[in-house]
């Protein structure tokens, strides 16, 4: 149980809201079966997070690899790791702002490959 609370608390600091869902895990009343970490699942794991940047961003990011594998041609692959996935939070956005933040990204696509 000790090693749950010490993910928990790893977890939790790297979510945005994570004193809203300690105070919310605080004042949680078990229900059988429904626990805190059923809890903690239900909250953290469907987080669903979206990251749009445009094709000149993604080809000259340091995290991007030109070949998938050997021989490749005109494939590549951007790696967000637990240790890089920090260096990605300029191009994050909410569910509700991707259609501007596509738009966005492909008018910094036209002004960066001119």
């Amino acid at each position: 149980m000790e090693h749950l609370q010490e993910r928990l608390d790893q977890l939790l600091n790297q979510v945005p809201d994570a004193d809203d869902i300690r105070t919310r895990l605080e004042n949680l009343v078990s229900v059988y079966p429904f626990n805190e970490y059923e809890f903690i699942i239900s909250h953290l794991r469907d987080t669903i997070k979206y990251w749009v940047q445009s094709s000149h961003e993604v080809e000259n990011n340091p995290h991007y690899s030109k070949g998938q594998h050997r021989g490749n041609v005109g494939e590549g692959q951007l790696h967000l790791r637990q240790d890089n996935i920090r260096d990605f939070d300029k191009f994050q956005v909410k569910s509700n702002e991707l259609r501007h933040a596509i738009i966005a990204a492909y008018d910094r696509e036209r002004s960066q490959r001119s």
